[in-house]
């Protein structure tokens, strides 16, 4: 996971957790995170390489009751 600003700035993985667990979204960024890998991972089913994600989940999000039934 990155992050451009407004001003092109690239942001680390670190700042984007660090402010998302300050804002409390971190479930709301796991979430994209997870669904992109999952675009991903559709995109690529029909190639012949072949393709391994690991998804890191916060464990704020993954103590969530809601998170496993939407996952």
């Amino acid at each position: 996971l990155r992050l451009r600003d407004q001003a092109g700035k690239l942001h680390a993985a670190g700042e984007v957790v660090a402010a998302s667990m300050r804002a409390d979204l971190m479930a709301d960024v796991d979430r994209w995170v997870m669904n992109q890998a999952l675009l991903t991972i559709q995109e690529r089913r029909n190639t012949e390489s072949a393709l391994k994600l690991f998804v890191n989940q916060a464990a704020v999000t993954l103590i969530m009751p809601e998170h496993a039934e939407w996952l």
